[in-house]
């Protein structure tokens, strides 16, 4: 079956259709561009391919979505618990932002106020 479906891409391909994809992101969805050769990984396991797009690891691409892009502490608190708080500043941030900045400390922890993080 695979090898009918690469030939039905490439005939989609030389027909001048271009792929795209409707994926979760922070805030709902957004559109990707799927390049032909991407479309039946897409079929497969589309987080993988949301996952790639954004340059992130699937898990990493799950979390980031399900935080809504908001960057949280990575602080431990007294008791020895993981920290809840966000990290100060925007929050539905890119995925390159919520990398950079998710695990930083939040204000509690010494890490930006709100009012230093504007």
């Amino acid at each position: 079956m695979r090898a009918e479906e690469r030939r039905v891409v490439e005939k989609l391909v030389k027909a001048g259709i271009e792929f795209s994809a409707a994926v979760s992101a922070p805030g709902g969805a957004e559109t990707i561009p799927l390049e032909a050769e991407m479309v039946l990984a897409y079929l497969d396991d589309w987080k993988a391919v949301a996952a790639a797009h954004y340059q992130l690891e699937v898990e990493e691409y799950e979390l980031w979505v399900a935080l809504d892009g908001r960057a949280m502490c990575g602080e431990r608190t007294r008791s020895g618990a993981q920290c809840k708080n966000p990290v100060s500043g925007r929050i539905q941030l890119s995925a390159f932002d919520w990398l950079m900045r998710h695990g930083d400390p939040c204000a509690v922890h010494g890490g930006e106020t709100s009012t230093d993080a504007r």
